[in-house]
């Protein structure tokens, strides 16, 4: 069983060409390379197996490596890198490198030492990219709101440039909506498993109206093996589809898998035509909720649309409407946003 994975960034968007470039641009400003060489596997292969496979990676022309402190191979990881720039393969800044908090910080406080001792493990000076690794921390005892505190850590590594960028994994909706919510930046990235057979295109779409660029794991499912993983399908790259569409453009099957991911943004739209001839955003920021709260929901909807949000939705029985008013009102008469540009839902 292999140990090493190939991550994919979804929605790229493609030249006139025909040709794919080579990196991304985050929301942050940052260029991320689209193909990731991705390391989570068995911890009994990283000795072994990790060391040699990262630097044939960065010798074949990968240059983005993704890890974790869960991995156990950040270490493995940073003698591969400092051997590669040792021997003038490549500079430092031509790499960029991810990795994710460790699940031992579960507070703000925490996380700029778990930072660190990834950079310790890394050889590395600051990482390109850092992610909470999930919304559900085992170690917490505050599991649903921990990663808010964790996630003003992360900000904190931001501004002491230990990380250009940061982000989440494995987050959907409601957990990226209390991170706008609660801060002031929006996660650059959202890594989650997107395939063919998992195409989680709500998800994706939802990250995508917000310019928050998704990575995805596993881009191949359980088309190829995966440590710790049973096989539930029977998924395989001879599926029928595959093979016709890599006859049609003279590739191969696994060649197909990737562009489908790289240009699925192309095949997501922001609005729905209604039926009356209107284009309704198909993302909406929706705002019920318990009457005695009704004083979030003004500086709740105003985060909203600066972080993207197009359509709020609200109702007469939320009791809400006078707040959503003046979020509207404030983001207009700032020049964040025209009037034409947002949707209203309300109801009778």
């Amino acid at each position: 069983m292999h140990c090493i994975f190939l991550l994919v960034l979804v929605g790229l968007s493609v030249v006139a060409t025909e040709k794919l470039e080579r990196t991304k641009l985050l929301n942050d400003g940052n260029r991320i390379p689209i193909v990731s060489f991705g390391t989570f596997g068995r911890t009994i292969d990283i000795a072994e197996k990790v060391k040699p496979a990262v630097i044939q990676a960065i010798k074949s022309g990968y240059r983005h490596i993704d890890t974790a402190a869960l991995y156990k191979n950040e270490e493995a990881i940073g003698e591969a890198i400092a051997y590669v720039i040792s021997q003038g393969i490549i500079r430092r800044e031509d790499l960029w490198v991810t990795t994710k908090v460790n699940f031992d910080a579960t507070t703000r406080e925490e996380v700029l030492p778990a930072l660190q001792a990834s950079l310790k493990r890394l050889k590395l000076d600051y990482v390109d990219l850092y992610l909470i690794h999930s919304p559900i921390n085992p170690l917490s005892s505050e599991n649903g709101m921990h990663y808010l505190d964790v996630w003003k850590g992360m900000e904190d590594m931001k501004r002491l440039k230990l990380a250009r960028s940061i982000g989440v994994s494995n987050f959907n909706s409601s957990e990226i909506n209390k991170i706008l919510v609660n801060s002031n930046t929006v996660p650059s990235v959202n890594q989650i498993e997107v395939n063919p057979t998992y195409t989680d295109l709500e998800l994706v779409a939802y990250c995508q109206s917000l310019n928050i660029t998704v990575l995805s794991y596993a881009p191949f499912g359980f088309m190829v093996p995966r440590p710790y993983v049973a096989d539930p399908t029977n998924s395989t790259f001879e599926e029928p589809i595959l093979v016709k569409l890599a006859k049609k453009y003279g590739k191969t099957t696994n060649q197909v898998v990737i562009r489908y991911l790289v240009t699925t943004a192309d095949a997501l739209p922001n609005t729905k035509l209604l039926n009356d001839g209107n284009r309704i955003p198909i993302v909406a920021y929706g705002t019920f909720g318990k009457t005695n709260e009704v004083e979030i929901i003004k500086p709740a909807s105003i985060k909203a649309i600066e972080a993207g949000y197009r359509h709020i939705d609200t109702a007469a029985v939320y009791q809400n409407e006078e707040q959503v008013g003046e979020a509207v009102d404030d983001v207009i008469k700032r020049g964040i946003v025209k009037r034409e540009d947002l949707w209203i839902t309300t109801k009778v």
